[in-house]
């Protein structure tokens, strides 16, 4: 190719675009009356299409009407405030009055939307991956909020939920399909308030979500998932609704800037892991109305410093406080009947502890690695000690074993 021509050629392209942004820049808001579902992509020119950045709908749309939106690359702001949205589709599975999954999913340049007033329901994943998305108006008649439904909507910063709302998630309690919540990896969001009309938040609902630093649960919610605000590394504080009756396994694990946590008392078990790796957490009261710790509890916070064990707790999980490494001081129930291997392990602060006489079991590595641990009475309920139930505790001086003991496992000290 000649040079003039090559030239030629690169000034006809630059006229392209030129003509092409103008065009862009020209097209103006659009408002469109949709009478028949399906019919969308007959009342937009092809062009239009992928030029149109704002766009507000009325009438009836059902999951084609969606297919052709979701092509629409460019489109910035969307209002179906007045759309009815009706089922019978081929193209995707839609659901009268509700926005489900692979309607709007994926418009990478989405970033706000209204959502129609007719709508009761966001089924999972209505907005998943939308990550430019910023603002998001739910109407009152939204009653549910399933999961995944703002799933990795990175610049969402804030939401208002409607007093409307009964339920935030799925799997209260049990194991959600895809383990990812309703604002789960919403990495951008700082604050929400959840409205006195909720009375269940599902598992995951927060999870990742490390730009959050405070959220207001009101007592109307009565249950909260596992894993419900695992990864929050912002969360500063939570209280607990006054009807929850368990926290469930790992609800603040590695909350890493937790420093204040209120149970009240209608709590009466602990899950497994409910506040690993909360290294900032250094006092928390745990109301008597809880008999049972789950395993991992409170392992790896490690600015806790002192820990009153309810007196109706009977036993002490495996690793309920391992690597507790600035606990001082524990208060063990007199009625406790046993420790799980690795309890206290790891606890290189702990100077010293005493056990009840109704103690019988102590399991394997319970006080390995406490190096401060200086004085010890094994209680009349223990007949063994376990294989390495002491390793590493280097400055052991005092060391009472009654004569219940029978048998001492290799490596115990």
């Amino acid at each position: 190719m000649k040079k003039n021509d090559f030239l030629k050629c690169i000034f006809a392209a630059i006229l392209l675009l030129l003509c092409f942004n103008l065009h862009a820049q020209n097209v103006q808001p659009v408002k469109i009356h949709v009478d028949t579902p399906g019919k969308l992509s007959s009342l937009i020119s092809y062009d239009d299409k992928y030029l149109i950045t704002d766009l507000t709908l009325s009438g009836n749309i059902n999951g084609t009407d969606f297919k052709f939106i979701r092509e629409m690359t460019e489109l910035a702001n969307l209002d179906l405030t007045d759309v009815k949205i009706m089922a019978g589709s081929n193209d995707l599975l839609c659901y009268e009055n509700s926005i489900c999954y692979g309607l709007l999913n994926n418009l990478l340049n989405l970033i706000t939307i209204s959502i129609p007033n007719s709508v009761t329901e966001l089924r999972s994943g209505a907005f998943q991956d939308c990550r430019r998305l910023t603002s998001v108006i739910i109407p009152n008649s939204v009653i549910s909020i399933k999961d995944r439904v703002f799933l990795n909507c990175t610049s969402l910063d804030s939401i208002v939920i409607p007093n409307s709302v009964i339920s935030i998630g799925d799997d209260v309690i049990g194991e959600a399909l895809f383990k990812a919540g309703t604002f789960h990896g919403c990495t951008g969001l700082t604050s929400i308030t959840i409205p006195n009309s909720v009375t269940s938040i599902g598992s995951y609902v927060f999870k990742n979500c490390t730009g959050l630093t405070s959220i207001s649960i009101p007592n109307s919610v009565t249950q909260i998932g596992h894993d419900a605000f695992s990864g929050c590394a912002s969360l500063k504080s939570l209280i607990f609704p006054k009807n929850i009756s368990s926290i469930e396994s790992y609800v603040l694990i590695n909350c890493i800037a937790l420093t204040s946590v209120t149970i009240h008392n209608s709590v009466s078990s602990i899950g497994y892991s409910a506040f690993k790796d909360c290294a900032s957490l250094s006092s928390i009261t745990i109301p008597n109305s809880v008999t049972s710790l789950g395993g991992s509890a409170f392992s790896g916070c490690t600015s806790l410093t002192s820990f009153i064990i309810p007196k109706s707790i009977t036993s002490i999980d495996d690793f309920t406080f391992s690597d507790c490494t600035s606990l001082k001081s524990i208060t063990i129930p007199d009625r406790l009947t046993s420790l799980g291997e690795y309890a206290f392990s790891g606890c290189v602060e702990l100077e010293s502890i005493i056990l009840n006489d109704y103690l019988s079991l102590m399991g394997q590595y319970v006080f390995s690695g406490c190096k401060e641990l200086k004085s010890m009475i094994i209680p009349i309920g223990i007949k063994t000690i376990n294989s390495k139930s002491f390793s590493g505790c280097t400055k052991l001086e005092s060391l009472i074993i009654s004569n219940d003991v029978t048998s001492i496992e290799s490596n115990a000290f």
